[in-house]
This record gives C-alpha cells, sequence and structure tokens, in this order.
C-alpha cells in the first residue's frame, strides 16, 4: 500500500539525517510540508519525492510506483514555453527531471 504522507520521523529515516534536519528543511522552506491539526509536520509523498529527485537522494523502493504503469517523456522545448509545460506537467501531478 502507498502512503499519502510521512512524518518527519519517516522523512529523516528515508535520507538518512535527524529529525531536526528534516524540521530544518521544512521550515527553510527547502521540502514542502503541512502541519496537522495537532501541529505535526506531514510531507506528501509527492513533495518527498520531488525533494529527493531535485537533491539526488537515491529513491528508495518504497517511493517507487509498484504496481503503476510508468512513462517518460522526453521534450525540447523553447525556453520561452519552459514555465508553461512546468506548470501543467505540476497539475498532473507528474514528475518533471531537467536533463540540462
Amino acid at each position: 500500500m502507498i502512503k499519502d504522507n510521512y512524518t518527519t520521523r519517516q522523512v529523516g529515516r528515508i535520507c538518512h539525517v535527524t529529525v531536526s534536519a528534516v524540521i530544518n528543511w521544512i521550515d527553510n522552506g527547502v521540502l514542502h510540508a503541512f502541519k496537522t491539526i495537532g501541529g505535526h509536520r506531514r510531507v506528501l509523498r509527492k513533495d518527498l519525492i520531488d525533494f529527493l529527485l531535485k537533491h539526488n537522494f537515491p529513491m528508495p523502493a518504497e517511493l517507487e510506483l509498484s504496481g503503476e504503469k510508468k512513462y517518460s517523456l522526453l521534450m525540447m522545448i523553447k525556453a520561452e514555453k519552459q514555465k508553461t509545460v512546468d506548470f501543467l506537467f505540476e497539475r498532473r501531478n507528474l514528475i518533471i527531471k531537467n536533463l540540462i
């Protein structure tokens, strides 16, 4: 079963860092998170995957999309169209990885 969100402790375990480091990332805007009614930080699966890709962390098996189809798309676009393409992909929760 795929988890929807992760605690700071779980993110720390995945990234091999302390809970304090994860909290610092969140507080400094490096890792996007939300707070529960009780004030606990939670990181959405998509945000954790984006963070791992952006910062070159290895992708753990538990975050892989097991049983789901995966597709890759290689696009060459003009620089002035990049923001539009990024916006469209992000609205559909697709992972964007620039090769340049």
